[in-house]
């Protein structure tokens, strides 16, 4: 008999069903029959013992009840940043968190026959689903608080006597498995509300603007009334209507005893005052809080959805003042290469070069949440690689000092021919000066002498991915399959900053799961890449970038020490004046900072026109002037 709720879906029982459902007029009495005896041996297989059975009929366990739950982001202070979640927006409360009228309010009005059954009301499903059959239509509920649960947390929407009849029998499971206490909890935190908003912590907050332990009985009767129709009883939709709903909650709250009449008129005499509408999502940090969303599912080996909606406690280096200034230095800089329809875009990752803790994160100026993230995407490097590729190994590995000289002309490397920007050369220059002026001669020069193997090493080692194609003398100039992301350049640069280590970058400090047990913490870790002397020197010869008139990164300086390079990648068919990529990758003893600019897409009417990257210069010059206060 415990597959009759699967007999539901065969064609003589569809058949019976539409019988019954649809023909008005004739054999009504014998259709009422009919419908009795359909209703009568549905329950009877349920409570019979058909209830064992749905495990397997619904592909659900239900000793395992999960409820999807807003995990939050807190920033490097400890200060909550974000609500994340997937599709239901939800905060968890215990029931002992509820005001006990609010839990009974929801009781009385919802199934006040709760304490007595188990699971299934008989007389309410009797009454109500006879009536359904006998009327031709769907719409008499009378589920109980179990079978909502039931409902919510294992099936469909959809209004079927199969899934109706599936209900009952989870309900009558879960009353085995669980306390009236426990299965109440798991209503209220379940149920939606409208809005977008599920749960009555999440309600409570969108609603009142207050935490569920502070409403009003009032209040906790409104809450109560909304889940038989959230929409039409919304009080932001029709206050009107939501108070009568309202009323009508507050005096069954009286006549089952959780109310006076005297709290009763005087809650309902309460003026109702709502919270604002929803805020909207704050833009400020959006590709930041989703770096943290893709850094934690790698983490947790789980996907994105399960991170949003699992209730976890994500512990970040997010700085607020940071990123604040990183998106006031880019909405504020005018772009002069910007067309009409089509403006250019930008890429930007800070972090600590000690730690590698990230704290700030720039996805574009036309980022959309979950969207395509510049800081994180790979884009041709250009000359930025050159002090990874081709001068720490120099230095590191044949002993060449800042103010060796070398020469800067039209030269050949086993078939290899650079050319300098312009097609100007300096001839007889220190590697100081090559490396300021960003010359490609001297660049490959090193690389050649070194060894390719030599400079691919330390490029990897740094955290930069290199295709085997890759290893050419073209790595000297940042010739690349994929490329590499302002992420990953960020980290990168922290080896000169850091004195030869590595950190790994990373967003997340820890986290934490629904019950605030720690399950990540992240161990600092630094990778020695190269002799600290080696990046020191380095350190000291890209301070000249920003300092030397000749400098390529001049625009750079902002009145405190500072090192870092440029760099630009051509566009092939549009001549040495056309740029795809303009990069500045400068940092401090404090920050390390990669600017990408470019746009998306790059064709005869959209490029960059400034060479030397000038523009991204110029941003990590006015984000430094503000961090540092001057």
């Amino acid at each position: 008999m415990c597959y009759f709720l699967e007999m539901l879906n065969t064609e003589p029982a569809v058949m019976l069903y539409y019988w019954v459902m649809i023909f008005p007029a004739k054999g009504r009495t014998m259709k009422k029959h009919a419908a009795a005896i359909i209703l009568i041996i549905s329950i009877a297989l349920i409570v019979s013992g058909c209830s064992s059975q749905i495990p397997a009929i619904n592909g659900a366990d239900v000793t395992q009840v999960s409820i999807p739950v807003n995990s939050t982001i807190f920033d490097g202070k400890g200060n909550e940043v974000s609500k994340l979640f997937d599709k239901e927006n939800r905060e968890y409360v215990p029931l002992a968190g509820i005001p006990d009228y609010l839990v009974k309010a929801f009781v009385v009005t919802e199934d006040q026959r709760f304490y007595e059954h188990s699971g299934v009301d008989a007389k309410g499903i009797f009454r109500a689903l006879y009536r359904d059959v006998t009327s031709q239509s769907l719409r008499e509920g009378a589920s109980t608080i179990t079978q909502q649960v039931a409902k919510n947390a294992f099936l469909t929407q959809e209004k079927t006597i199969g899934r109706k009849l599936s209900e009952m029998a989870i309900a009558i499971e879960l009353e085995q498995d669980y306390t009236k206490e426990q299965i109440l909890e798991m209503y209220v935190n379940l149920i939606y509300f409208g809005e977008g908003v599920y749960g009555v912590k999440t309600a409570a907050q969108q609603y009142f603007g207050k935490d569920v332990k502070d409403v009003s009985i009032s209040e906790a009767a409104m809450l109560a009334g909304l889940p038989k129709a959230p929409s039409a009883y919304s009080p932001r939709r029709d206050m009107t209507k939501a108070e009568e709903r309202r009323n009508v909650v507050l005096n069954l709250m009286r006549e089952h005893g959780v109310i006076s009449a005297e709290q009763a008129l005087k809650a309902e005499r309460e003026q109702i005052k709502l919270a604002p509408g929803r805020r909207p999502a704050n833009n400020e940090h959006r590709a930041y809080m989703d770096y943290v969303v893709k850094e934690a599912s790698q983490l947790l080996q789980v996907d994105e959805a399960s991170v949003r909606s699992g209730g976890y406690r994500i512990y970040t280096s997010f700085n607020s003042a940071v990123q604040r200034v990183v998106n006031e230095s880019v909405s504020s800089h005018k772009f002069s290469d910007d067309r009409a329809g089509r403006g250019v875009e930008v890429g930007m990752a800070v972090l600590k070069p000690r730690t590698g803790s990230i704290v700030a994160v720039y996805g574009g100026r036309t980022y959309q949440a979950r969207g395509f993230n510049r800081a994180t995407a790979y884009f041709q490097p250009g000359s930025v690689l050159k002090p990874l590729a081709a001068y720490a190994p120099a230095i590191e590995t044949k002993g060449w000092k800042p103010y060796d000289r070398i020469t800067d002309a039209p030269t050949t490397f086993d078939g290899y021919t650079p050319k300098n920007y312009g097609e100007r050369y300096f001839g007889n220059v220190t590697l100081y000066e090559a490396l300021s002026r960003s010359l490609n001669v001297p660049a490959v020069y090193l690389l050649h002498d070194v060894g390719i193997e030599a400079g691919a090493r330390i490029v990897q080692a740094a955290g930069i991915e290199l295709d085997p194609k890759d290893k050419g003398l073209s790595l000297a100039l940042g010739g690349m399959t994929r490329g590499a992301s302002p992420l990953q350049l960020a980290q990168a640069y922290s080896a000169f900053a850091n004195h030869g280590k590595v950190p790994n970058a990373h967003a997340i400090v820890e986290i934490q799961d629904r019950n605030g047990k720690t399950i990540y913490k992240t161990e600092a870790v630094q990778k020695q890449i190269m002799e600290p002397e080696t990046a020191d020197t380095i350190s000291e010869m890209l301070q000249g970038v920003i300092t030397e008139p000749f400098g390529t990164g001049r625009n750079a300086y902002f009145g405190k020490p500072a090192a870092g390079k440029t760099g630009t990648t051509q566009v092939p068919t549009l001549g040495t004046e056309a740029n795809k990529d303009a990069w500045f990758v400068g940092y401090t003893s404090d920050f390390v900072t990669a600017i990408h600019v470019g746009f998306d897409q790059t064709d005869r009417e959209h490029y960059l026109s400034n060479g030397g990257g000038r523009e991204p210069a110029e941003l990590f010059s006015t984000v430094m002037r503000q961090v540092y206060g001057n």
